[in-house]
């Protein structure tokens, strides 16, 4: 997640509150690298132009990206002899087709929605988790009782240590599964699991 904010302290102690709630790895501040592009605001540039205003609209939607971001900046802009400012333009900001955007009151919020090897292996993991747990609580399994599991599938992109911690195994095998109690899936990754109490 990447903040542009007019204030980089605006988030003040909130950062860890707002990855874990916006369940993201990061949160920097900066910028990222955008297209900018102007459409005409007609409310402003009809009665202002009057019979020009459809030749102001034509200049507006085909001007370049260092005029539409002076406009962005505030600057007024003289183009073929017509002064555009402004309110004269409503700007969007086209970001890389990885990230997700939206306005905030105090500037842009941009999330990178990129799939790394790394994320894909964190929330097969997250689901195989959920899932375990889900099963170990429908075979009346309590907390604390650590289980034997076992793993068939996709299972090379499974964190086994982060998997170990969440569910409390007191072993991961990976193989084939003889008590199959379900299965995750994530995209076009699936991985089985069984197990059985310690004990």
């Amino acid at each position: 997640m990447v903040l542009s904010l007019e204030n980089s302290a605006s988030l003040g102690g909130l950062e860890n509150l707002v990855r874990e709630m916006a369940n993201v790895r990061s949160v920097e501040h900066g910028d990222v690298a955008a297209e900018l592009s102007a459409r005409p605001d007609y409310s402003s540039i009809g009665p202002k132009f009057g019979s020009d205003a459809d030749n102001v609209a034509q200049i507006i939607e085909n001007m370049d990206h260092d005029t539409v971001q002076k406009l962005d900046r505030r600057e007024e802009v003289v183009v073929d002899g017509f002064d555009i400012q402004p309110g004269d333009v409503k700007i969007d900001s086209n970001t890389n087709e990885e990230f997700g955007s939206t306005d905030l009151s105090a500037g842009e919020l941009h999330l990178d929605m990129a799939m790394t090897q790394d994320i894909r292996r964190e929330a097969l993991t997250a689901e195989l988790a959920r899932d375990i747990q889900e099963a170990r609580k429908q075979e009346g399994l309590e907390v604390d009782d650590k289980v034997e599991l076992r793993l068939s599938g996709d299972t090379d992109k499974v964190n086994d240590e982060n998997l170990a911690e969440t569910v409390n195994t007191s072993s991961v095998t990976k193989g084939e599964v003889d008590q199959k109690k379900g299965e995750s899936s994530l995209e076009d990754l699936q991985v089985e699991f069984g197990f059985s109490r310690n004990g």
